[in-house]
């Protein structure tokens, strides 16, 4: 019942933010109850300078579709180390997916010339399969 109020909440808060135009930084990511092998949906806002949300947790073996939307200008959703690099045009809507099967902290950046540096970065955390 607590998870269930928790996950309600967390909801409610989302929603809120989108409708009064604040920029949500609620992390997406599976829970031990998820169903193994359903794929994620993850929303990507872009814009100068920032990612909504900048921090995404999965575990091994999950598949995220990202649904990756520039409000203003070319960006790119991009995680070197993982051989990721999607370009999102301006005004744009581009939708990809990846499945990660390697556990890590990842660095996720828009690799545009001054945008990292202007705090265009965030995180995807990989965790291996809870036992």
């Amino acid at each position: 019942m607590c998870r269930l109020r928790t996950a309600l909440g967390m909801v409610l808060t989302l929603s809120l933010m989108v409708v009064c135009g604040g920029s949500a930084d609620v992390p997406v990511y599976r829970t031990v109850d998820s169903p193994a092998g359903e794929a994620l949906n993850a929303d990507v806002i872009l814009r100068n300078y920032s990612f909504a949300p900048r921090r995404f947790e999965v575990r091994v073996g999950d598949t995220v579709q990202f649904n990756l939307r520039s409000l203003d200008i070319i960006h790119n959703f991009t995680i070197q180390e993982l051989g990721i690099e999607w370009q999102v045009p301006k005004d744009g809507v581009v939708q990809q997916s990846a499945v990660f099967d390697t556990s890590g902290e990842f660095r996720l950046i828009c690799t545009i010339p001054g945008h990292e540096s202007m705090g265009m970065f965030g995180v995807l955390t990989v965790t291996e399969e809870p036992s």
